[in-house]
């Protein structure tokens, strides 16, 4: 920021005094023509402007008027009287880019048939600042009967002294901008870590929290919280191997632990029920995802973790619940959910049966390819699932410990880095 604030002052500063400096310089020039033209003001007064030789002679005059002109001097001036006649002029022939003047001069045709007032231009040729002042003559009588026209080459000296001033006011504009943000530096930093600090803290309770309502609901159906952890270790090592995107994962890792929270809204005789569920306990039972989408919504920050709460017990042909969607109309993070939590609840003993071993979960899974689970996803998992049966099947591993590592990556990492 201090880099690109000092390129746009010392942008802003260079062209500001240039422009400045432009306006002292036509500034001088026209009151140096002024004083010129007030030389000829008896021939002025005079009708059809007298003894033209006169407008000459005070053109010739000129050299002795040039040591009272503080920043350059003439290098062609012309009289023309009102109908366009050149009665009197000169032109400086050592000026070194005097033909070029000479060539832009000559493309401007009775400029005074059209713009009635004073003008002035200021040119660059040849590297050199060159003013172009043209505008009516006026006698006594306010009458206008003749016009002027010159170019007033500036000097060199005072060229150099205006690069001078452009340099020293932008050196003292940029040194302004560097030590300001010398003396800044420390302080922004100190408050930068300070929020740093901060959104961690904020961040770190909503993953608590978040962690809490989860397990809260997982104990009181299973009576242990280990499934939500592992699915959500088997959620994010799937979107790992296809390389989705941080933030998808971040909202599956979210989804992947509120999944079921709409089950705390169910009757405990249906959830801890042993047997198979009755057509009216089970349309109940389904009643758990609209539960959970009214739970999460009350919350802007967990309002995205409706695609996995809402969308994972849909199946790929379109057979599931709650929306009855069907392919990639399914969220791809509830796709990838639906198939770990369904290996996971394979391999995990419940209330109403023991664990399966790894080729019987596998087994079932392929046999729902394609109706219950998207056959891509599914390739992608079966390449991975046989590390993840041999770490976590059984209750092994350190769940706990690998949540919180996968918590930094994805979120504290993330918030750090995009503060700094």
């Amino acid at each position: 920021m201090t880099a690109v604030i000092t390129l746009v002052v010392s942008i802003s500063v260079y062209h500001f005094i240039g422009y400045e400096i432009d306006k002292w310089v036509v500034a001088d020039a026209i009151d140096d023509f002024r004083k010129f033209s007030s030389n000829t003001m008896t021939q002025l007064d005079t009708p059809d402007l007298g003894d033209h030789g006169e407008f000459q002679r005070a053109i010739d005059n000129i050299p002795a008027l040039a040591t009272q002109m503080k920043t350059g001097k003439f290098v062609i001036l012309r009289i023309f009287s009102k109908e366009g006649q050149e009665i009197a002029g000169m032109v400086d022939s050592s000026y070194p880019h005097i033909a070029d003047i000479n060539n832009y001069s000559a493309n401007l045709i009775n400029w005074w048939l059209v713009e009635k007032g004073p003008q002035h231009e200021v040119l660059r040729i040849g590297g050199r600042m060159v003013i172009r002042i043209a505008f009516p003559l006026s006698n006594t009588s306010g009458e206008v009967p003749a016009y002027g026209e010159t170019y007033f080459a500036v000097s060199d000296e005072t060229m150099e002294k205006a690069s001078q001033v452009i340099i020293r006011s932008t050196a003292v504009a940029v040194s302004i901008v560097l030590l300001t943000a010398i003396v800044l530096y420390p302080i922004i930093m100190r408050l930068v870590k300070r929020l740093e600090a901060l959104s961690i803290m904020l961040l770190t309770a909503n993953l608590n929290i978040l962690k809490a309502l989860g397990s809260a609901v997982a104990k009181r159906d299973s009576g242990t919280d280990a499934h939500n952890y592992r699915v959500t270790i088997y959620a994010v090592r799937l979107a790992e191997a296809i390389g989705l995107d941080n933030e998808s994962i971040r909202v599956l890792i979210k989804g992947a632990f509120l999944h079921d929270v709409g089950k705390i809204g169910i009757k405990d005789f249906i959830l801890h029920k042993p047997g198979r569920l009755t057509v009216e306990e089970y349309d109940e039972m389904k009643l758990h995802v609209s539960h959970g989408l009214d739970i999460i919504r009350s919350s802007e920050w967990l309002d995205d973790a409706a695609a996995v709460v809402g969308g994972h017990h849909e199946k790929y042909d379109g057979s599931g619940y709650d929306r009855e969607v069907a392919g990639v109309d399914i969220p791809i993070i509830a796709r990838i959910f639906s198939i770990v939590d369904v290996f996971d609840a394979l391999t995990s003993a419940r209330p109403y049966k023991g664990p399966m071993s790894y080729e019987e979960t596998m087994n079932i899974l392929n046999k729902g390819r394609g109706k219950d689970f998207d056959p891509e996803l599914l390739d992608a998992f079966s390449s991975i699932a046989g590390e993840i049966y041999d770490k976590y099947a059984g209750g092994g591993g350190s769940p706990e410990d690998e949540v919180i590592a996968i918590e930094k990556k994805y979120f504290i990492s993330d918030i750090a880095q995009y503060l700094r």
